[in-house]
């Protein structure tokens, strides 16, 4: 397993508590993602440790996976009603399937590059002129050495 894909359903178990959120492994998998105190309900969560347990099975929905090893999951954006996580965990695992659907829905589409005969990408390539992308571009020297 490379990289996550957001809008992934997930099935876990929670092995960590923390102030800030929880870990949660992934289910046959050796690898966890963060659940982080704000993506656990839209309700008000005060303590990770009042709504969560060590061991506990939850239901994530991958929010971000730019790393292998850092995973972003949510059990809020599960929910189909703010809160509802807090009052009935049970009908927000068995509503993930249609509300992980609807979340992927909402994902922004990303253009395809234009290709090629010869299968290169074109003349639009998706990078920004690199110039702008650092501050001190004039300091850069290129030397060619012969």
């Amino acid at each position: 397993m490379t990289y996550l894909k957001e809008g992934t359903l997930l099935q876990g178990t929670v092995c960590k508590i923390f102030p800030y959120g929880a870990r949660v492994r992934i289910a046959g998998t050796n690898r966890s993602g963060l659940l982080h105190i704000s993506n656990i309900s839209r309700g008000n969560v005060l303590s990770v440790s009042d709504i969560l347990k060590i061991d506990d099975e939850v239901k994530v929905i991958v929010i971000k996976s730019n790393v292998p090893d850092k995973i972003a999951v949510s059990i809020a954006d599960l929910e189909s009603a703010p809160g509802l996580f807090l009052s009935d965990r049970e009908k927000v695992f068995s509503e993930a399937e249609e509300m992980a659907k609807r979340y992927r829905e909402q994902l922004p589409v990303t253009p395809q590059n234009p290709i090629l005969d010869d299968g290169l990408p074109g003349e639009k390539l998706p990078f920004d002129n690199e110039t702008k992308l650092y501050a001190n571009w004039q300091w850069f020297k290129f030397l060619h050495h012969s």
